[in-house]
């Protein structure tokens, strides 16, 4: 595909996001991890850092860090991926529903982490 495509083409880029998804669910995270983010620094650079297409991404990416326990980084890339999400998709679209429930489920389980 990336040699009829090229590289940065927006499919190429999403076939990675969701190569990188089958990482994660093998355990494989570091991998994921760079898939994730060299799919979104090249989203960014061909769609625009504010293109509706990059918030699957972020949001994969965050919760990608969920799973480990990077509590930090993925509450930061939630809340970018919403703020994207209302932004371009709008509040009730359901990529934004999804990604807002995401986010409030990492903050459930920190909750009963604490008590």
């Amino acid at each position: 595909m990336k040699q009829v495509l090229g590289e940065e083409h927006p499919v190429v880029l999403i076939a990675l996001n969701n190569l990188a998804i089958i990482y994660q669910n093998k355990g494989q995270y570091s991998e994921a991890e760079t898939l994730f983010k060299n799919s979104l620094e090249s989203m960014k650079k061909v769609l625009g850092e504010e293109h509706p297409q990059i918030v699957p991404t972020i949001n994969n990416l965050a919760a990608l860090y969920e799973e480990q326990g990077k509590y930090s980084e993925a509450d930061i890339l939630f809340k970018q991926a919403i703020t994207l999400a209302r932004k371009t998709l709008g509040e009730k679209h359901p990529t934004t529903q999804d990604i807002i429930e995401n986010y409030n489920r990492m903050i459930r389980t920190q909750f009963r982490q604490l008590n």
